[in-house]
């Protein structure tokens, strides 16, 4: 989960620089509600959440179910590593050639929020299988708590904000939404993922893509 928001801090913090930039074209009426000292507050801690989950909690969910047998191995050596992370890196360079604005006080505290995660990721404590039992996760369960999750991504993205609700009150929504009532928290603490755990993270990914698809459309 840590990984995964240092990822969603790299892509829309640095890469397209959504997080600073009011001028970028998903905003909508985010480009002014929650913007505050040059961030815009209310879409970055979305997609922050958002990224942790769906472009890299799922993905390894999904990749584990299919190999099962690989999922505790090394799949790169330090080499192909650093080679990948090179690559990775070099994803920021196109940036200013369309258009993409940041400043360097925002390129800074991109950069201070990803390292930080990065850290607290490689000091958590891990929880391994060991003789110790692990309760499987009921999959309707993270359905039922996954979708809630994506409801309030549209409330606090779309909805608080078209009444007019005070910015302040929407992000300390989002932390809630975030750290009280996210089913990925047991995860950040280290808890292993079961079979039944990833199938339910899959099948809530699939529903909630579906259901948001929905809402766009009659949008």
């Amino acid at each position: 989960m840590l990984m995964g928001m240092a990822y969603g801090i790299f892509e829309e913090g640095i890469i397209v620089r959504s997080f600073f930039d009011p001028g970028w074209q998903d905003l909508g009426q985010l480009a002014f509600y929650g913007r505050w000292i040059g961030v815009n507050w209310i879409w970055s801690i979305a997609l922050t959440i958002f990224h942790a989950v769906v472009s890299i909690l799922i993905p390894i969910a999904i990749t584990e179910l299919l190999f099962p047998e690989k999922k505790d191995m090394l799949w790169l050596s330090k080499r192909e590593l650093i080679i990948a992370i090179i690559i990775f890196l070099i994803n920021v360079l196109p940036g200013p050639f369309f258009g993409m604005k940041i400043t360097a006080t925002g390129m800074l505290a991109s950069i201070l929020g990803i390292a930080g995660l990065v850290f607290l990721a490689y000091k958590w404590p891990v929880i391994t299988d060991g003789k110790k039992s692990v309760r499987a996760v009921s999959q309707w369960k993270i359905i039922l708590v996954g979708s809630l999750l994506m409801v309030g991504l549209i409330t606090g993205m779309w909805i608080l904000p078209s009444l007019s609700v005070p910015w302040i009150i929407t992000f300390v929504f989002f932390m809630r939404v975030a750290l009280d009532r996210n089913p990925m928290v047991p995860m950040a603490r280290g808890k292993p993922m079961g079979r039944k755990t990833a199938m339910g993270w899959c099948n809530w990914v699939v529903d909630s893509m579906a259901a948001d698809g929905c809402v766009l459309r009659i949008g």
